[in-house]
């Protein structure tokens, strides 16, 4: 796992580029345990045994992919870690929509276009002698073909395929730069005064949110379903569902955007 180079970041963080590694998010984990500092990334063009959300494998072409993640250690309650990879998804949304491609989110912190994923989050607690920690990680498409997607059988876009053409390294290195300037702005916001940032951030990840206001299925962690039709998000970043003549809750879960006629 030999570093291709470290590039120095603001506020002292630091930002180190692989040529592969089995996870980002593994690796960074591991580092966290053995007292790495905050502010800690990890970027590396390809992984041989990414993970996505609830166990899933995330697969890559070489390449092809932006995978990152970040080590934190927030001094707000673990019950608001969710802000954290709610302010990367609209870090790489912003970031995605000055480069050209205009996406949204699918709860909890998935990009779509046209409902395609384009991006996907997962975040991971850890604890080292009570002192909490969160590896937060990304994947972004970038120049995966639409011949590649379609084999993969993913309902799945690239940067490539919704702008046409290949996406460059250094093109790939200023999205790259950019998004975690974005995340780092919005996260240092957060450490120093979570209670003003985080209502007009929810705000706004709900404007951009894919799921508000579409009739959905959740499965939950214990494989039981629910359906309604998703309305808001709390402070906590759960999904509120209208469910009949009641509403529901939901921390958790697997949604699935259900498509009407009229759709």
């Amino acid at each position: 796992m030999d570093s291709l180079s470290e590039v120095g970041l603001d506020h002292g963080w630091k930002l180190v580029k692989y040529n592969h590694v089995d996870s980002t998010n593994r690796a960074l984990y591991d580092l966290a345990k053995s007292g790495s500092d905050e502010g800690l990334c990890i970027s590396a063009l390809h992984q041989t045994a990414g993970r996505g959300r609830l166990g899933r494998t995330w697969t890559d072409v070489p390449g092809a992919s932006i995978l990152f993640s970040v080590l934190l250690r927030p001094r707000f309650g673990v019950e608001d870690y969710f802000a954290v990879p709610c302010a990367l998804s609209l870090a790489l949304r912003d970031t995605l929509e000055d480069f050209g491609v205009s996406s949204k989110i699918k709860w909890p912190n998935d990009l779509l276009i046209q409902d395609k994923k384009i991006a996907g989050i997962l975040s991971e607690i850890g604890d080292v002698s009570s002192s909490k920690f969160l590896v937060v990680g990304l994947g972004v498409n970038l120049n995966q073909s639409a011949h590649h997607l379609v084999e993969l059988s993913r309902k799945a876009t690239s940067i490539r395929v919704e702008l046409g053409t290949e996406v460059s390294d250094v093109q790939a290195n200023s999205l790259l730069m950019s998004m975690i300037s974005r995340f780092q702005k919005s996260y240092l916001e957060l450490q120093g005064n979570f209670g003003d940032f985080i209502l007009p951030m929810v705000s706004n990840y709900e404007k951009y949110c894919a799921t508000l206001g579409k009739s959905v299925l959740v499965e939950l962690n214990d494989r039981s379903t629910i359906q309604g039709t998703a309305i808001s998000i709390t402070q906590q970043g759960q999904l509120i569902l209208e469910v009949g003549s009641t509403t529901r809750i939901i921390s958790a879960g697997e949604v699935f955007h259900l498509h009407t006629s009229s759709e």
